[in-house]
């Protein structure tokens, strides 16, 4: 007999058996939501639809195993991550809620099918003439007269922060304190692209003080203004710096599955409550987002007039955006109620602007796919797979350094020789 290319007779039960039992435990997680948040309004219940959680079931099975037809390590690995980000928060929230459409499950389950296309899909794009002898170096010269403008803040950090404790007193305080200031537009670069950059680095080469030094100056950022996402992208650029992408599958799936078994069972027997905390805000939060911008929208189309690449602006989004909008005015609860790419095409232009704008974080995906991106980077695809989540693109582009991560990733982080992986 002659044998199948990808050797589908050899499926791996085990990460999808560890994948789907993490969605069953998210799902506790959102009752857990509805009974301490329910004052926000926006975590509704109507019970655990039988008919739902079977598809749900299904759907999550079958993409679990849909991974193994990926060639590309790279690919699989993303894939997994998007899988896991995206998918299983969004079919929690369709099991809980009867309110809530399919539309976004069909969206990113579209997206998901997409990867078997980017696999076969090849293109040489030929490496940048640069010399990388003295990179670190300049980054890191580069990195101090950045940070040189947030010493004048020193005085109104909040050490709590590293706790995660007093995040929301100390993001209004920094929101006032850097209106209408560049200031911000130099934080981002800085905090998710340069310095994560110079950690791996200093890592690599063994340079432990200088690798400690830019750990400090990040934490640093990350108390001016107490932006989360800086505190667990470092997490995550710590986290999957070791290894190959392989292995890296391997303890992301199963790590993460006990660590939600861990936080699930903690909040049961002790009532301590920190670390599904942490999966509501990462899991639950954006897909409950996506079903309010969803459901609002879907009658008064924005035509793209919220995002701040709009020549005309609607008279909805002129003094607020379009996240602060939705908080106060459709949710009533002045949350700044952020969303993803992935939503956001479907509030511009319907569906139409939704599968087109599918085609941003699948073209993104392909380009560092290309690019041989190199593995103890990684860290940094999985943070920005999670602002794709979180972020429209302007905000994506400009105020969290996509386009310069982009450039950096074609110039610096990729691997000097092809892999048989790839």
């Amino acid at each position: 007999m002659k044998r199948l290319p990808l050797n589908v007779n050899k499926f791996n039960i085990t990460k999808p058996a560890g994948i789907l039992i993490i969605f069953y435990f998210l799902l506790p997680v959102y009752l857990y939501s509805v009974h301490v948040y329910s004052y926000l309004g926006y975590y509704p219940y109507t019970g655990i639809n039988m008919e739902r959680l079977i598809l749900s079931t299904f759907l999550v099975l079958f993409y679990s195993f849909y991974a193994d037809f990926l060639r590309s390590e790279f690919l699989k690995i993303t894939y997994y991550v998007c899988l896991i980000l995206l998918f299983i928060g969004e079919n929690c929230i369709y099991v809980c809620c009867e309110d809530v459409s399919v539309t976004m499950i069909i969206l990113i389950s579209v997206f998901l099918t997409s990867f078997q296309l980017l696999d076969k899909i090849k293109l040489s794009i030929p490496y940048a003439k640069f010399d990388a002898g003295h990179s670190t170096e300049v980054l890191f010269l580069l990195a101090i007269v950045l940070i040189i403008p947030f010493f004048q803040y020193w005085d109104q950090i909040n050490l709590k922060n590293l706790l995660l404790q007093e995040i929301y007193e100390t993001r209004s305080k920094f929101r006032q304190l850097e209106r209408n200031s560049l200031i911000g537009y130099i934080k981002e670069p800085l905090a998710r692209v340069i310095l994560p950059i110079l950690i791996i680095d200093y890592f690599r080469k063994g340079k432990k003080c200088h690798a400690v030094l830019s750990v400090m100056m990040l934490l640093y950022l990350f108390l001016c203004g107490g932006l989360k996402s800086i505190f667990f992208g470092l997490i995550a650029l710590i986290a999957f710096y070791p290894g190959s992408y392989k292995k890296k599958i391997n303890w992301m799936i199963y790590g993460l599955l006990g660590a939600v078994i861990f936080g699930v069972s903690l909040y049961q027997i002790a009532g301590i409550d920190f670390f599904i905390s942490i999966y509501r805000r990462v899991f639950l939060i954006p897909p409950r987002f996506n079903a309010v911008y969803i459901d609002y929208f879907k009658e008064s189309l924005t035509h793209y007039s919220h995002s701040g690449f709009a020549l005309v602006k609607d008279a909805r989004f002129i003094t607020q955006s379009v996240s602060e909008f939705v908080g106060q005015y459709v949710m009533g609860t002045g949350t700044n109620a952020n969303t993803g790419i992935f939503v956001e095409g479907y509030y511009s232009f319907g569906l139409f602007g939704a599968f087109l704008y599918l085609m941003i974080p699948l073209g993104i995906i392909f380009f560092l796919k290309e690019l041989n991106f190199a593995p103890n980077y990684y860290g940094l695809v999985f943070v920005y797979i999670y602002y794709m989540n979180t972020s429209i693109l302007s905000t994506l582009l400009l105020s969290h350094g996509l386009f310069v991560f982009l450039i950096v990733s074609f110039i610096y982080l990729r691997e000097r020789k092809q892999e048989h992986s790839r």
